[in-house]
């Protein structure tokens, strides 16, 4: 069977055309991808459900509301097929070390792995926790014991002995419009001549898709990734019928 594309953006295209090169959806059996990035995840669904009617899709990445995440591929109900996700855990001293998130992704990197058998990485409070193929765990534990000058011992963890904290700050933001080089400008403090070089630099992702055009329309619930400054969310958008600010 030769697989459709369905209305996808262009740079959707693009990737779902990538996707395709590393998932076999003709393979008459059931299966268990890669990690997936939130992107890939939903253009997977977008696929599978355009071509195929009897085929069903679940993701897994380690604990509920995981970002980066392994599909499961379901063509036949009477047996399973295992996820093959490990948890493995690590403590540091945050007296003595400031590991951020890009530290823990560098030194995995360093250590010649492909980042799709990686899922998401977490530091919380004075742990570092990491979601990973289960072919992967006896290497990362036996490898990655440095990160910068932390030196770091991971352990094999069970997911109910994980827990995900999602720390949000809730603040107001007023602005002429929804024009994402406004809304961004309002969230860094920067002017919009600096906001507009973020984009440029591909420093912006809404929705996990570089944007690079600044007069791309924010909504509400849309996710903004700035580089250097964290994620956002646009909770709720009200506007002001006096002076139509939002």
């Amino acid at each position: 069977m030769k697989l459709k594309l369905p209305l996808l953006a262009n740079n959707e295209q693009i990737l779902a055309k990538e996707l395709l090169k590393k998932i076999d959806l003709s393979a008459n059996k059931n299966q268990v991808t890669h990690f997936l990035t939130p992107v890939e995840q939903k253009l997977l669904k977008k696929i599978v459900a355009y071509n195929y009617k009897t085929v069903s899709l679940e993701f897994f990445g380690g604990y509920e509301g995981s970002e980066r995440a392994k599909a499961k591929i379901i063509k036949f109900l009477n047996y399973d097929i295992s996820y093959e996700v490990s948890c493995l855990s690590a403590k540091f001293n945050t007296k003595f070390n400031n590991l951020t998130h890009r530290d823990v992704v560098g030194s995995v990197h360093s250590l010649g792995i492909n980042f799709d058998r990686i899922g998401d990485i977490i530091i919380q409070d004075e742990n570092i926790i990491i979601f990973a193929d289960n072919s992967l765990k006896d290497y990362l534990i036996a490898n990655l014991t440095r990160i910068k000058k932390a030196n770091v011992s991971f352990l094999l963890k069970d997911f109910n002995d994980i827990e995900i904290k999602r720390n949000y700050e809730t603040f107001f933001i007023t602005a002429l419009s929804l024009r994402a080089d406004i809304i961004i400008s309002k969230i860094t403090n920067k002017s919009r001549s600096k906001t507009s070089a973020m984009f440029e630099s591909e420093y912006i992702k809404i929705n996990h898709f570089i944007i690079k055009n600044h007069n791309f329309r924010c909504k509400e619930k849309d996710l903004l990734s700035i580089r250097k400054y964290g994620r956002f969310i646009l909770k709720s958008i009200t506007q002001n019928k006096k002076n139509n600010k939002y």
